[in-house]
């Protein structure tokens, strides 16, 4: 090993500035200081926009509650449900018979 101390070699690898002295390792530091800034801030703008959207997305998929939501116009002719024609009877006296068959009962019709 040569002479030099730990503290010579340190020296020797810190640069100063000749004309105004200044120790070179401060500019540099400053600039990773001023970088780590930026891209702190850079990560927390991106965290704050990536919340953000995550709000938009979750508002417009949220499921749909019944009642909440509001179905515009109304039936063409509304007296068509009020009385039942021959083919909803005959449909409907159908099903009860296939119920009334399925409990073991006798179904007694008109």
């Amino acid at each position: 090993m040569s002479g030099r101390s730990v503290t010579d070699r340190t020296q020797r690898t810190i640069k100063t500035d000749e004309r105004t002295g200044e120790c070179m390792v401060d500019r540099v530091l400053m600039a990773y200081v001023v970088m780590g800034i930026c891209v702190m801030g850079l990560l927390w703008f991106i965290k704050q926009r990536t919340q953000r959207n995550r709000a938009k997305v979750a508002d417009a998929n949220k499921p749909a509650v019944a009642g909440d939501d509001e179905l515009g116009g109304a039936a063409k002719d509304p007296d068509q449900f009020e009385e039942p024609d021959d083919d909803a009877l005959d449909e409907m006296e159908d099903m009860l018979r296939t119920a009334a068959e399925a409990q073991g009962l006798e179904y007694e019709g008109d």
